[in-house]
């Protein structure tokens, strides 16, 4: 996983310990609040609910060829 290695690059080249934690701390509150923005943002119901609902007689053929197959082994 990259977060702990970016973690302890910055407190590593930082000028402290205390001014590297600071910094990775407020790197990872700037990331979660943009991805927390997208995520409000991003979804719409109402389209997602439309490409679902074109999607869904292809879905369920293949869910229908999968289950004919059997079981996996």
């Amino acid at each position: 996983m990259p977060a702990p290695w970016t973690v302890g690059r910055i407190v590593d080249t930082a000028a402290s310990v205390d001014a590297g934690y600071r910094t990775a701390f407020l790197l990872s509150a700037a990331l979660l609040g943009t991805t927390g923005l997208l995520a409000v943002w991003r979804p719409r119901p109402e389209r997602d609910a439309l490409v679902l609902a074109a999607e869904a007689p292809r879905l369920k053929e293949r869910c229908a060829q999968n289950r004919s197959k059997g079981p996996a082994k």
